[in-house]
């Protein structure tokens, strides 16, 4: 549109088309003077369409959320359980009830009574800390609970985790074990969940060695894993 108005005026003054006699000497300046002028009004167009563009800013670290580390707590301990070298597997069982496990890890419901006494039997745990969780996985040695058993709990509020390790962790140290003691108890935390384990942590005539590698599996699957307690048990 401004480059017609320009040639049009251009036209009109004889510019572009048209004798005059009288102007001829000036007819190069004009040529020029009208070029220019459209090249002026093409760029003016040109600068009035162009939207400011938007800097792109990457999003601030701290409104990211971090993906969860699994999607349950019988994921991560079946996972663990499926990391370990033959030679260092045993007898295992999970689970409680109609759904147990016979070949490795089960979950234990958390909205049954009968399932809660028996996960406290199983952790050796009390019933304030059992209520502190809304998910727990099972495993435990197939003939011996005692040779090794671990857990893994979600709570129910991340900020009684503190509160449940140390529950857990009195109430296991200070039990008086039948059957044989275990060795070793350990307490590993996974972003939302918290693992425990006690067991044997030596190989001997009877007994395999349970604790160490299931801390080593658990440590490869999950790099973020940090372990809170790690206590020789009865020494």
């Amino acid at each position: 549109m401004f480059i017609r108005v320009a040639y049009e005026n251009a036209q009109r003054g004889g510019i572009i088309h048209g004798e005059n006699p009288k102007q001829k000497g000036n007819i190069k300046m004009k040529k020029i003077f009208a070029i220019v002028l459209a090249a002026l009004m093409l760029f003016a167009l040109v600068a009035c369409n162009e939207q400011p563009k938007t800097p792109v800013t990457d999003a601030p670290q701290g409104g990211t959320t971090e993906a969860p580390v699994a999607d349950s707590a019988l994921e991560i301990l079946e996972k663990v359980w499926a990391s370990f070298a033959d030679e260092e597997k045993f007898m295992a069982a999970g689970g409680f009830g109609d759904t147990m496990n016979w070949e490795g890890a089960g979950s234990i419901p958390t909205d049954n009574e009968e399932a809660l006494m028996t996960a406290q039997a199983y952790f050796v745990m009390d019933a304030d800390a059992v209520a502190m969780v809304d998910e727990i996985a099972h495993l435990m040695h197939g003939m011996n609970a005692n040779t090794f058993t671990a857990g893994v709990f979600h709570l129910k509020n991340a900020a009684d985790k503190d509160a449940f390790i140390a529950s857990v962790k009195a109430s296991v140290m200070g039990n008086h074990w039948m059957c044989g003691s275990p060795e070793k108890f350990v307490v590993i935390t996974v972003g939302d969940y918290v693992i425990t384990a006690f067991g044997h942590a030596g190989v001997t005539e009877f007994s395999a060695n349970t604790v160490p590698p299931f801390v080593d599996s658990v440590k490869a699957n999950y790099p973020t894993a940090t372990v809170v307690v790690e206590e020789s048990i009865g020494a």
